[in-house]
């Protein structure tokens, strides 16, 4: 399975930032995003990519 996202996230000094992930199996990768347009920080995208894949799963997965 592959993912990308973009989500909030609480930082180290407790301010909501914006992050990015991406990972491939169980190997991920988690960063914050420098600087985004006012409109585009309050936008959650989450991609899935893989065989098999149950959406309600990873629905309740993601919700949880």
């Amino acid at each position: 399975m592959r993912c990308k996202a973009k989500f909030n996230g609480i930082d180290e000094n407790g301010e909501t930032v914006p992050y990015m992930m991406q990972g491939v199996g169980s190997l991920f990768e988690l960063r914050k995003i420098p600087s985004l347009i006012k409109s585009e920080k309050d936008k959650t995208v989450f991609l899935f990519v893989g065989r098999g894949l149950n959406e309600a799963k990873l629905k309740a997965e993601l919700l949880s």
